[in-house]
């Protein structure tokens, strides 16, 4: 369940995220094995070439992908600062800004709160708290070798072979977005959204687990009708499949664990229960494959780009241009 954070009356400000997640554990199971748009693999795997074309089609069609015990035994140890700076180097004065789940209710475009790494960890399994930290600084590869080549944006960068110095800039998201981590409080809940840029993301869980529920229409829609999915599913004040249509929209959940691996195409839309304290990491990046997806969802990013993760980020403009 979420966690209790109470009000000057003693009600749980979390209320709403806690029959949401009862509703959420009702109506969208857990999922497996691969049905309808969801590719869940396990072992023995393809190998890499074969997995590699596997990735792409699924991209290509808006598909997700699950990997189940793919990623080697990790490192032990405890969600700890001891941890973070031993395995990741992140010292815990690093200043940071952590999401607050009840200021969101609030302010939907500004929920952060300036903290750091070691005081945001020495809360972690405070339940009087519900935060994240969406910006950990993992300045290296979060991701397997492997599936680097998935990332055309960073090739198209590379091959470029001029730049106007003048009117470009070398921005920091294109190194950010590549190379990220997330530290989660237990019973933190990310409601519907969609990650904006139209990207790929794969997600590794480190530390503890997340149930990932994706949502999409059950029937085809046209492309003049997306827009229309897009705006009804990631309306903030609709967070229950009761609003959401369920006999419309189509939801399961994904249980990720430590070795797993997702890949979530350009126009997923999801929410994220984290029931216990998580570490993830991951890569955002663009691919050939997906650029009609992308264009469809930076066109509703431009729109209607009003949630702090669908926003429209001109600058990424700059970047698709060289692709």
């Amino acid at each position: 369940m979420a966690g209790f954070v109470a009000s000057t009356h003693d009600e749980n400000l979390l209320a709403r995220d806690t029959s949401f997640i009862q509703k959420i554990s009702q109506t969208a199971p857990i999922q497996d094995q691969t049905k309808g748009s969801i590719r869940v693999l396990t072992q023995p795997f393809p190998d890499k070439t074969a997995l590699f074309g596997i990735l792409r089609e699924a991209a290509s069609k808006n598909q997700v992908v699950v990997l189940h015990n793919y990623v080697p035994i990790l490192a032990h140890g405890e969600l700890s600062v001891e941890f973070l700076q031993s395995a990741y180097n992140i010292s815990p004065y690093v200043e940071v800004e952590e999401h607050d789940s009840v200021k969101k209710q609030t302010d939907n475009l500004n929920p952060r709160t300036p903290t750091t790494i070691g005081q945001f960890v020495r809360d972690i399994t405070d339940p009087m708290k519900s935060t994240m930290i969406l910006d950990l600084p993992v300045p290296r590869d979060t991701v397997l070798a492997e599936f680097h080549n998935l990332d055309d944006g960073s090739q198209a960068m590379a091959h470029t072979k001029t730049l106007d110095t003048a009117t470009f800039q070398l921005l920091r998201e294109l190194v950010t977005d590549r190379t990220w981590a997330l530290l989660h409080q237990a019973g933190v809940l990310t409601g519907w959204h969609r990650d904006t840029d139209g990207k790929l993301t794969i997600i590794l869980v480190d530390r503890g687990c997340k149930f990932w529920i994706q949502i999409r229409p059950r029937a085809r829609v046209t492309r003049a009708e997306i827009d229309l999915v897009f705006e009804k599913c990631l309306d903030a004040d609709e967070d229950s499949l009761d609003d959401l249509c369920a006999d419309v929209v189509d939801a399961r959940t994904l249980l990720l664990l430590p070795r797993d691996v997702g890949l979530q195409p350009a126009a997923a839309i999801h929410g994220v229960y984290t029931p216990v304290p998580t570490l993830a990491k991951g890569s955002s990046f663009w691919s050939y494959d997906s650029m009609h997806i992308t264009e469809v969802t930076r066109r509703h990013d431009a729109h209607a780009g009003d949630m702090a993760t669908n926003v429209d980020h001109i600058s990424k403009n700059t970047l698709i241009a060289f692709i």
